[in-house]
């Protein structure tokens, strides 16, 4: 298997389109009363994976969705919402052979290079080599924690001169004109274990508690200074959350104490090598712990605004976000020697050995230490293990005479009591760290083109958005302990803190043009198709200093300009009773591709909507976006009971 890797910090990740009401609860005809209205959704899909390495079609994730949405309202200034939804995902057996190459590094393989078998949502294993790891996990994964069923529970106050309107509680909003690729709309983390980013980006954004104020200055008569400046209209939103999240999302890791598993849509756990020699790390596994901010109050608190005003024949909008990152830097804490596990299995080691940051660094990078004798093995003349007899941290030494050492895995055990080890590095995954973004978007109709047989206008849209600072672990970093050197990939996330992490602004651009399709010569067209391309440039300033694209999976060099293309196209015929829509996505710099079909059935009244979807990955298994996903095509049927 080819080793993946994860897109430029995640954050290139939601690409997903819908213009069809299929999952749209607020389209639901509902129940409704003079001052109150009812809506829901049961939802059951089921898939098939088809493009698994080494299996036939499988069952893939069905996911279930029961939702509902009560809202009333006694007057026009007042009104309260509350939505709640149940979620689970079946992630059904994949076989024994799915995604081979996903484990640790295998000791028996020629380099170290191979990985080991990695079965994901297995309920059993035999602990061996050729056996080594399963995810004891429910096959059926559920969303029912309070904090994930409640979307909204929210009370708003309109002013009845319509001046301002003020909203507290649980919910969530959307910024941007851009459809996917996240520019502006960064006001919530995303939820990514189901799909990936691959759902409807309202689904994707994870709801806070916070207080939103919209002011409309020329109501409040205090238009005059924007107005003198040609911007009409102006309002001010201003947004002020205390509960900070971040995304949510499921690495396949096979590190028995730090074990993960997320199905087809995990995040692969990516291949540790060693650029130097070439040879894979074997014996290292990864325990990961999560650094986060408060996650309720005002020290680490989020606060965005946003001017809304009519300018050159369009709508402007100026942001500012002032928040916390909403994806993790990688911040290396020391390692754990598993003293009687060769598989980094610290539940069955004989002991559990910490090490604390220093020792790590000198244990991994220090003359003799492990990534020397890594490289003296792949040069064909081996020194002794690290943590052998003879080595520079024997396990005698570390365990101060309680335990033996190590066996050296070239020479062997030096007494009958050495013990087979591995070492598990500590990383947290560090979420603790401001994100700084302003921007502008503008839509116009462009009404001085007509164009067509029907002479339709095309729409133009704009979004750019500039982000200051943005942290980032080094690709290439100093080596600790020759001056001069350096040590790169995975090698340059095990030393301190301070030498890991760098910064640079980033500059995101999209440009993008609708349009109301009427076809040459079919003049039995009752509906235009509605089509939409997006282009986007998004460019690291600092690229060119070595920056990782996201560790700890994702071990390759962020791009100085990456750029992507969209576009999405919809059709409804037969009355509008069958909807296809398509939506296919170029990611030039990685050479990948991704195309999903949708057609929605619309024959059986306003309460039942089936759906059929297909979705296919293409890529080299090294690249990102959408190389991580290549063997996660799938053909989708669901059914949505809504009223």
């Amino acid at each position: 298997m080819k080793n993946r890797r994860i897109l430029l910090g995640l954050v290139i990740i939601v690409m997903t389109y819908d213009v069809s009401a299929a999952s749209d609860i607020n389209t639901f005809s509902g129940w409704k009363g003079e001052n109150w209205s009812l809506h829901g959704r049961l939802k059951q899909g089921v898939s098939v994976l088809y493009d698994l390495p080494d299996n036939d079609n499988v069952l893939g994730p069905s996911n279930t969705t029961a939702e509902l949405k009560f809202s009333y309202r006694p007057n026009n200034s007042w009104t309260f919402i509350t939505n709640a939804w149940y979620r689970a995902d079946l992630s059904p057996s994949l076989g024994d052979d799915f995604d081979t190459g996903q484990g640790l590094q295998d000791p028996t393989s020629a380099g170290f290079n191979g990985r080991l078998p990695y079965r994901l949502n297995e309920h059993s294993c035999l602990g061996t080599i050729g056996d080594p790891f399963c995810a004891d996990l429910d096959q059926i994964r559920r969303f029912d924690d309070l904090d994930e069923v409640l979307r909204e529970l929210s009370i708003k106050y309109r002013d009845p001169k319509s001046r301002y309107t003020i909203k507290a509680g649980k919910f969530q909003r959307g910024w941007g004109q851009s459809d996917g690729l996240r520019l502006l709309d960064i006001l919530h983390a995303q939820d990514l274990r189901e799909r990936f980013a691959f759902r409807d980006s309202d689904e994707l954004r994870i709801p806070a508690w916070m207080v939103s104020a919209d002011l409309n200055f020329e109501r409040m008569g205090i238009a005059a200074p924007f107005k003198a400046l040609g911007m009409r209209r102006p309002t001010l939103e201003f947004n002020f959350v205390p509960e900070v999240h971040h995304s949510q999302f499921i690495i396949n890791n096979p590190t028995p104490s730090s074990l993960t598993a997320g199905g087809a849509f995990g995040l692969p756990f990516p291949a540790l090598k060693d650029p130097v020699s070439g040879y894979g790390l074997v014996g290292i596994g990864a325990n990961l712990q999560e650094k986060t901010p408060d996650d309720f109050g005002f020290r680490d608190a989020e606060f965005s605004m946003r001017l809304r005003f009519d300018a050159l024949g369009g709508e402007f909008t100026l942001n500012g976000f002032y928040g916390m990152q909403d994806l993790p830097l990688v911040e290396f804490t020391g390692a754990n020697v598993v003293a009687g596990s060769a598989l980094n299995n610290e539940s069955l080691a004989a002991a559990v050995v910490p090490l604390d940051l220093a020792n790590a660094i000198g244990a991994i990078h220090a003359p003799g230490g492990y990534l020397g004798w890594l490289r003296s093995v792949a040069s064909g003349n081996p020194i002794p293990f690290p943590l052998s007899d003879g080595g520079i941290a024997p396990l005698a030494a570390l365990s101060g005479g309680e335990l033996p050492n190590c066996i050296d895995p070239v020479f062997g055990a030096s007494t009958p009591a050495d013990l087979p080890c591995s070492v598990n590095a500590n990383f947290n995954l560090d979420y603790d760290h401001r994100q700084k973004v302003i921007g502008f978007s503008f839509a116009r109709d462009m009404v001085e083109l007509e164009i067509g047989r029907k002479l339709v206008t095309p729409t133009l849209r704009l979004e750019v958005a500039y982000e200051l600072d943005k942290p980032f672990n080094r690709s290439v970093a100093a080596d600790p302990f020759v001056p001069g050197a350096t040590v790169s990939g995975s090698n340059s996330l095990v030393i301190g803190p301070s030498a890991a992490y760098t910064d640079s602004d980033v500059l995101s651009t999209m440009i993008g043009f609708d349009y109301a399709l009427w076809v040459p010569g079919w003049d039995l067209q009752k509906k235009s198709i509605f089509t939409s391309f997006q282009f986007f440039n998004i460019h690291t300033f600092d690229a060119d200093e070595g920056l990782l694209q996201q560790a700890p999976y994702g071990f390759e060099t962020v791009a100085k300009n990456q750029q992507y293309a969209t576009f999405l196209w919809n059709m409804p015929v037969i009355n509008e009773r069958l909807i296809f829509e398509g939506l296919f996505i170029r990611d030039f710099d990685n050479s990948g591709t991704f195309y999903r079909q949708r057609i929605d059935f619309q024959f059986f009244g306003n309460n039942f909507r089936p759906r059929l979807e297909w979705m296919t990955f293409s890529g080299e298994g090294q690249n990102a976006p959408i190389g991580i996903l290549d063997h996660s095509d799938l053909i989708e049927f669901s059914l949505t009971y809504q009223f």
